[in-house]
């Protein structure tokens, strides 16, 4: 059975990018521009994967990952961080403490998403 994959980002040429990259590989992956309506979906559905951009309007990935903290979802699905910065360590350990299953940075290369994905 494929891995259900949810990539929640903003930026339209990245969610095309990156459901083509992850779909070719035999993931089976939905996607949503809209960080409001993202959270939504990891509430409502079953992933086992999330590409999460911590940068975004409305809300943003870091604030997501805050309001799943005292769910089991945080516990059931890996999340994985998208970031153009870089994340201090510090931060780091206490995203991985809540939850935070990876994180990589943009522009991303989809070798190395790919295998960093299959680690998970």
């Amino acid at each position: 059975m494929a891995k259900k994959v949810l990539i929640v980002d903003d930026t339209i040429s990245i969610l095309d990018m990156l459901k083509d990259s992850l779909t070719s590989e035999g993931y089976e992956v939905e996607t949503v521009n809209n960080s409001t309506k993202g959270l939504e979906m990891i509430k409502t559905d079953a992933y086992d994967i999330v590409l999460l951009d911590i940068q975004m309007p409305e809300m943003t990935g870091l604030e997501i990952i805050s309001s799943l903290k005292d769910t089991s979802i945080i516990h059931t699905t890996k999340i994985v961080l998208m970031t153009a910065s870089e994340i201090p360590s510090e931060d780091l350990t206490n995203l991985m403490k809540v939850g935070v299953a990876a994180w990589i940075r943009k522009p991303i290369n989809l070798e190395i998403l790919s295998g960093r994905l299959k680690t998970l």
